[in-house]
């Protein structure tokens, strides 16, 4: 699962920055977040629907939070195994030279 955040998620989520100008204006500040209707496609479980109609109503940050905690994890161990491999590979040219 931290992989399909890792790989589908991450790369293609496109943050919201601000809404229409009138909320902008009541709330008084710019909004950042994700689309909701983009995470459903592919983490429908931290999407919250309206009971009746089954629209989608909003993700739910704090489930959200965890999945991608987790997939930062997880591309830290891919990014740690990389530059190990990196410093193999340079010390192998190196004894060859």
């Amino acid at each position: 699962m931290f992989r399909i955040v890792r790989d589908q998620v991450l790369p293609n989520r496109k943050a919201a920055f601000g809404t229409t100008s009138s909320r902008i204006k009541f709330l008084g500040k710019r909004e950042i977040g994700v689309v909701a209707e983009d995470v459903d496609k592919i983490m429908p479980e931290v999407v919250s629907r309206d009971p009746k109609t089954h629209e989608v109503q909003g993700v739910d940050y704090s489930r959200l939070a965890a999945l991608l905690i987790e997939a930062v994890k997880s591309q830290q161990v891919e990014i740690e195994q990389l530059k190990s491999q990196i410093e193999r590979l340079n010390s192998a040219q190196q004894s060859g030279q």
